[in-house]
C-alpha cells in the first residue's frame, strides 16, 4: 500500500477543514470528462445490487472510490472494486491495464442534493437525482495514480486461462 504522504495528509485535512468552515460536506465525483461544471442524471453505471434504478448522478465520500468509478468497467471484465477496512481496493487483471491509462478527474460536488444508495453493498454510494453543480477538480493522469493519492491500492492480478 502506498503510505499517506505528508502533502496528501494536508490536501485531505484542508478539504475537511473548508467544508467544516462553510458547513458544507463534500462528496466526490470521478470521470474520464474534463471541463465538468454542471453534472447531470444519467442512466449509465449503476449499482449492481439495484433493480430499476433512477436517472442519477453518483458520488462518494471516498476520493479513491470515485477514482475507481472515474472509466467505464464492469465487475463480469474481472475487474472488482472494494473497500476494506477502510480501504480502497481495486483489482485490475494484467490483461486490462490499458483501461487505466488515461486521464481521469475527480469532482467534489456538495453533498446537499445526495442520499445513501441502501442496495449498495459497500455503504459509500451517494446518488442525486436532479443536475449538481461541480465545485473544484483534481487531475491525474491515470487510475492507479489517483486511487493510490488518496490512499487506496491497485491490485494487478494474473491473466487465468480459460
Amino acid at each position: 500500500m502506498t503510505p499517506f504522504t505528508n502533502k496528501n495528509i494536508l490536501i485531505i485535512l484542508f478539504l475537511c477543514f473548508s467544508s467544516f468552515l462553510t458547513g458544507e460536506e463534500i462528496l466526490y465525483h470521478g470521470s474520464s470528462t474534463d471541463g465538468i461544471e454542471r453534472l447531470e442524471p444519467r442512466l449509465r453505471y449503476t449499482p449492481e445490487e439495484e433493480l430499476d434504478s433512477p436517472a442519477g448522478i453518483y458520488a462518494t465520500d471516498l476520493p479513491a472510490f470515485a477514482a475507481g468509478h472515474s472509466f467505464p468497467w464492469s465487475s463480469d471484465e474481472g475487474i472488482n472494486l472494494d473497500i476494506i477496512e477502510g480501504i480502497v481496493i481495486m483489482e485490475v487483471p494484467q490483461s486490462m491495464l490499458d483501461r487505466l491509462e488515461c486521464d481521469i478527474y475527480i469532482y467534489t460536488v456538495s453533498s446537499e442534493l445526495f442520499t445513501l444508495v441502501e442496495n449498495e453493498s459497500t455503504g459509500h454510494t451517494y446518488r442525486a437525482t436532479q443536475p449538481v453543480d461541480c465545485l473544484d477538480k483534481m487531475s491525474f493522469q491515470n487510475v492507479k495514480e489517483a486511487i493510490e493519492y488518496y490512499g487506496g491500492q491497485v491490485i494487478i492480478l494474473e491473466d487465468t486461462i480459460s
